[in-house]
This record gives structure tokens, C-alpha cells and sequence, in this order.
């Protein structure tokens, strides 16, 4: 017995690059780990929220997300949906040390986000 696609070939989903999919979840997850082992205790920052347990499932949305006009809302444990929208890695790290350069130009501590991305996705 034969069975039918789920979705007509035209509605398939996109193609996912599980390589970038990895390199994400692990950028993020080292990135927990700095601050978790030598940045907080140092007291080079305030805050630590990981967002291990939250990063696969963000990664895959972000990574959907890169039209102009796209936009994603986050909270507190959302590094791993804003590296895949294009954050990089420096600009992560200097939010989460208050520093400028990173999303919030050192105006919070790390875990609010705002991220105008005009080429693609918005971070609110």
C-alpha cells in the first residue's frame, strides 16, 4: 500500500544544513560554558542563563527566519536563535559582559535583545 506525501511537493520543507545546525548548538553551548566556568565567577559578569536544553529547537527556527521583514521575539536563554539570525559570536559574548559591541551596545545584561538586523531577521 502506497502512501501519500505529507505536504504537496510545493509546501515541502526547506532543506536543513545539519552540519550549520551542529556548528550553531555547539557555538552556543562553548559560549555557556565560558561563562559558566570562568567568566561569572571571575565576576566579569552578572547573569548566566544557559540555554542548553533550548538551543536545538532555536537554531532550527533562526535559521528559518532571514527575510527582511522577518522578526523573532526572545527572552533570557535566546543566544541560540540569535546566532543563527547572523549575531556573531563577539557581539554574544560582549552583550552577556555589558560591553558595546554586542546587540545590546552595553545598555543590559545580556538577556535582552535588540537586534536590527535590516538585511534579515530582527531580533525584538
Amino acid at each position: 500500500m502506497a502512501t501519500a506525501p505529507l505536504l504537496p511537493a510545493s509546501d515541502a520543507a526547506p532543506a536543513v544544513d545539519w552540519r550549520r545546525v551542529a556548528e550553531l548548538v555547539m557555538l552556543s553551548r562553548a559560549l555557556d560554558d565560558l561563562e559558566e566556568r570562568e567568566l561569572l565567577p571571575a565576576r566579569r559578569m552578572f547573569y548566566q542563563f544557559a540555554a542548553r536544553g533550548h538551543d536545538l529547537a532555536q537554531v532550527l527556527l533562526g535559521l528559518q527566519l532571514g527575510q527582511p521583514g522577518d522578526a523573532i521575539g526572545g527572552y533570557y536563554r535566546s543566544r541560540p536563535a540569535l546566532l543563527a539570525i547572523g549575531v556573531s559570536p563577539v557581539e554574544a559574548l560582549a552583550a552577556s559582559l555589558m560591553k558595546t559591541g554586542g546587540y545590546s551596545d552595553g545598555r543590559d545584561i545580556g538577556t535582552v535583545f535588540n537586534h536590527a538586523n535590516r538585511g534579515g531577521c530582527t531580533a525584538l
